[in-house]
């Protein structure tokens, strides 16, 4: 099964150029099974929309909402995941296994810090990927407050050096090695995918196949 684990709307991240429905269009003629839209959830794109931080969250969604109805249209899984930003610094966290309905509950994400964020996203079922540890403005979080790394980032327009992602990931095998395009443009498409081993029907079943590595890329 060929997933875009690492993927942006117009809607939903501000960076993003591409429009939802755009997104699914692309990624089915190219091939893929599935798609997880990961948008921005930080202070740029939150911070487009009105209300109180419930009201925020769910005018953001929009993107994967969208997503979710063409790719049923088209044929195309979209599963629902978020690229996480809290105030501590720059760096960025994929989370997978969350649920929209779970995630209008919660409290403002953006707020916590790391060891609170982590332990949250646990609570609701997820696990925390840390993105592109080595781009510009990010570094490294403890091993022990993640559940993976992101090992091979392909968006064309960062230096992201995955090869030191890589020597990180090898000094803590128990850590998840993901693989993903960082798509937000028409050019950043097949950048980087991953084949599951076998068909993923919900967020629950996707997370449950990253923690058992049951993928290549």
């Amino acid at each position: 099964m060929k997933i875009e684990l690492h993927c942006h709307t117009d809607e939903g991240s501000r960076c993003g150029k591409v429009p939802a429905r755009e997104v699914v269009r692309l990624h089915k003629e190219a091939g893929y099974d599935a798609i997880v839209i990961t948008d921005h959830y930080n202070q740029d794109s939150l911070n487009r929309f009105e209300g109180e931080i419930h009201e925020k969250v769910d005018q953001w969604m929009n993107g994967y909402r969208l997503a979710l109805e063409e790719g049923k249209k088209a044929g195309l899984k979209v599963f629902f995941g978020m690229e996480v930003r809290n105030y501590e610094n720059e760096n960025d966290y994929l989370v997978y296994g969350v649920t929209p309905e779970d995630l209008l509950q919660c409290e403002d994400l953006r707020q916590l810090p790391l060891p609170e964020l982590r332990k949250k996203i646990l609570e609701m079922g997820g696990i925390l990927i840390q993105a592109h540890p080595y781009r510009k403005k990010c570094y490294p979080a403890p091993a022990v407050l993640l559940d993976g790394l992101e090992v091979l980032n392909k968006n064309p327009r960062h230096e992201n050096h995955n090869d030191q992602t890589q020597k990180l990931a090898e000094q803590y095998p128990h850590l998840i090695r993901t693989a993903g395009s960082d798509f937000h443009q028409a050019e950043d498409l097949e950048g980087a995918y991953v084949v599951f081993e076998e068909e993923l029907h919900s967020e629950e079943e996707l997370r449950d196949a990253l923690k058992k590595q049951a993928f290549t890329w």
